[in-house]
């Protein structure tokens, strides 16, 4: 059964309940009433013969005067009553009384024979006076008003009922609406309309309903967004890999091959094998770090001078590239965070400039504390970005370069690790066209400590 046919069916049950009750209730008390009435005749009879010389003879009297009683017998305990007083229409009943019963209408009225309401007076030597009112009008108007309050009940029971079923059903039709559109969205259709209106329960209900649609809505978006993701990412590590393969594929096949290598080619293949050979290692050490912080919880407890690190890198690159004018104003700025993480994010930096700019591009790399961040900002003379990329290149999760070239590769592992572990530590990736013409990039970490809960990487 639905729930409108329960509540109806409730409704009515308890109307129907209450209802009877309180009639069969009124209806008791009414009997009750009439009997005490009947009581109320005895006694007074009882009471006027009780102190007359001859009881009998003022029993008769009242009769002739029609001050009562109805009925009156003497009664013997060891012969046949006589009847001194009958109705004038013959009432049902029994005068067959037991010895007791008369003995103890002798103290108050009792119920006697068949529909006898008796009271009685004691003439000595077994003798009785029996005075007597039938109840039996009262009896059935008992009966009767049972039978109408139920009747009654019954019918205002099924009237509420039907009235009910009906404010019920319109009451609970937002709760319908609302089980149609779970059942659509359930489906697939997520822009199903929600229900409006009805009662604050019903509100609360849609409200709950909208949340959840709302949450799936969101998940959907994320897990179309991570699909996304994952085929670029895949993209980027295809071909960030595919680069090195071919280069050491093809003088491996030099090397190997039929054709005699003189000792410059050799020396130049084995160095061009070892460059490979390590851009490659970089390659997985940036993917296998992405998947750390994707799955696991990084711990934030060093205490990381950024300048200092920074400077380090800095002169890496002074020392692979000479040629290079480099400027450093590197502070003193300590922050809390993975102090090998921040470390492979200026790797990924200073790999960036190498790869992408000319060898005597100019970089000038400053670190400084504002309010409480450390900033790290990065500026180099070479190409940059398209200027429609740079709003696009915070994410840090797209391939800018979609040339894709064989020589130079792309920026999507690179800034995108870069990207990862500034959000690991709290702070912020900014990318700009800068002073010197080409790309500024501008990292901001907290200097209290990054997140407390590992960030999204690129890796979906």
């Amino acid at each position: 059964m639905r729930l409108a046919g329960r509540i109806s069916a409730g409704v009515a049950l308890l109307l129907l309940a209450s209802g009877g009750s309180i009639g069969a209730l009124a209806a008791a008390i009414a009997r009750s009433e009439g009997i005490a009435s009947i009581d109320a005749r005895l006694d007074d009879a009882v009471s006027a013969v009780a102190v007359a010389d001859d009881p009998v003879s003022a029993l008769l009297e009242r009769a002739d005067r029609s001050a009562g009683p109805s009925l009156a017998w003497l009664y013997f305990d060891d012969a046949e009553p006589i009847a001194l007083v009958e109705a004038a229409s013959p009432l049902p009943g029994s005068t067959d009384f037991e010895v007791a019963e008369v003995d103890a209408a002798s103290r108050s009225s009792v119920d006697a024979g068949d529909g006898l309401r008796i009271r009685s007076v004691s003439l000595g030597d077994g003798e009785w006076l029996v005075v007597a009112e039938s109840r039996t009008q009262e009896d059935v108007q008992f009966v009767r008003a049972v039978r109408a309050s139920v009747a009654a009940a019954l019918a205002v029971a099924l009237v509420a009922a039907a009235l009910a079923r009906v404010l019920v059903r319109r009451t609970l039709e937002p709760v319908r609406r609302a089980t149609g559109s779970a059942s659509r969205i359930a489906s697939g259709e997520l822009d199903a309309p929600l229900p409006e209106g009805g009662a604050a329960e019903i509100g609360e209900l849609a409200g709950a309903l909208s949340r959840m649609v709302e949450a799936l809505r969101s998940a959907s978006d994320a897990h179309r967004d991570s699909e996304r993701r994952m085929r670029e990412f895949l993209g980027d590590a295809s071909h960030e890999l595919r680069t090195p393969l071919t280069v050491i594929a093809g003088y491996v096949d030099l090397l190997a091959g039929e054709r005699p290598v003189d000792e410059s080619q050799r020396a130049r293949a084995l160095s061009r094998l070892r460059t490979e050979a390590s851009r490659m290692d970089g390659i997985i050490r940036d993917l296998l770090m992405l998947a750390e912080m994707d799955a696991v919880q990084v711990s934030l407890d060093d205490v990381v001078d950024l300048g200092e690190l920074t400077a380090e890198h800095a002169g890496d690159l002074l020392d692979q590239q000479p040629d290079r004018p480099v400027t450093l104003a590197c502070s003193a700025v300590t922050v809390l965070g993975s102090r090998p993480h921040l470390a492979r994010m200026l790797a990924n930096l200073v790999s960036n400039i190498q790869r992408h700019t000319d060898v005597t591009a100019a970089v000038t790399v400053t670190v400084v504390r504002e309010l409480g961040d450390a900033v790290l900002t990065i500026d180099d003379a070479g190409p940059g970005l398209p200027v429609a990329m740079y709003e696009r290149a915070a994410t840090g999760f797209e391939r800018f370069d979609r040339s894709r070239s064989s020589g130079a590769g792309g920026f999507g592992l690179g800034l995108g690790m870069v990207a990862a572990v500034v959000r690991l530590h709290g702070g912020s990736l900014t990318l700009s066209r800068g002073p010197l013409g080409g790309l500024r990039s501008v990292v901001r970490i907290p200097v209290g400590g990054g997140a407390s809960e590992p960030l999204r990487s690129p890796l979906p």
